[in-house]
């Protein structure tokens, strides 16, 4: 998780107070607790919880963090990749693993793009 942290942030992480990544870690703590809360309060109920790529790709963050709350939680991680062209197709090496589904869109559409 530090290492995604570190590959996104790049030079900025050196130059920040404190540490950041734990204002992040807290904060995936927080969704991951919220999300097992949800499931004990409503037995057999399903969660869909819709976060940034970062909370979960790779099973990080949030599924890491539900792991620690609710260790038998059934979960499926769905991750949304913007991406030039989808038409070229899956790229293993760059998409593999991020999720157990990934989707693949149009970057031209971020931000409201026209294409």
């Amino acid at each position: 998780y530090e290492a995604q942290w570190d590959s996104l942030m790049g030079d900025a992480a050196r130059h920040m107070s404190g540490s950041p990544l734990d204002g992040q870690t807290l904060w995936d703590a927080t969704m991951a607790h919220s999300v097992a809360r949800a499931l004990e309060a409503h037995p057999g109920s399903l969660v869909l919880h819709l976060a940034g790529g970062f909370h979960v790709e790779s099973r990080t963050g949030i599924p890491e963090a539900l792991r620690h709350y609710r260790p038998d939680t059934r979960m499926l991680v769905v991750a949304v990749r913007a991406v030039e062209d989808p038409a070229e197709g899956f790229d293993l090496d760059e998409h593999g693993g991020r999720g157990d589904f990934v989707v693949l869109t149009d970057e031209a559409w971020r931000g409201g793009g026209t294409r």
